[in-house]
């Protein structure tokens, strides 16, 4: 029997970024690398939040895709002044994901799951691990919560 290879768990990071001039947002980072000794390499896929990914179960919550960040704020550990006047972002959570394996699908479970990405999110300090459905990068949906793993 073929024993399930564990995806590597990476970095996660929740900042909220509070622009000059508009309303404040989280930025939900999830690394593509393990480790980075590169602190501007942009390994981090970002996407734009209103609600916090790790104080609401279950939810559902609108992300939008923005541009990958740098592996400098998915370590982070103060509050960071941006250049070009951006404004602040503060570091809120952190923790690690990974790619979730994907349960026995029919045909057309398959098809809708062309446009969406099954992931597993342990947020610190508690380290439940919760499985979260990305899809179409505009929505986030928790799929259910574990012990931790």
């Amino acid at each position: 029997m073929e024993g399930r290879v564990a995806s590597v768990w990476k970095p996660m990071a929740l900042l909220r970024h509070e622009p000059i001039g508009t309303a404040s947002h989280y930025d939900w980072l999830l690394s593509r690398v393990a480790d980075c000794g590169d602190h501007d390499a942009r390994v981090a896929r970002t996407y734009r939040c209103h609600t916090r990914p790790d104080t609401t179960t279950p939810f559902e919550i609108s992300l939008e895709r923005v541009d990958d960040h740098r592996w400098f704020y998915l370590i982070l550990a103060h509050i960071h002044e941006l250049s070009d006047h951006r404004g602040l972002v503060t570091p809120i959570a952190t923790g690690h994901w990974r790619d979730a394996e994907e349960p026995t699908t029919t045909a057309s479970d398959a098809r809708a799951q062309e446009t969406s990405e099954l992931i597993e999110v342990r947020f610190a300090p508690n380290g439940v691990v919760r499985a979260c459905r990305i899809i179409n990068e505009s929505r986030l949906i928790s799929v259910l919560e574990a012990a931790d793993r």
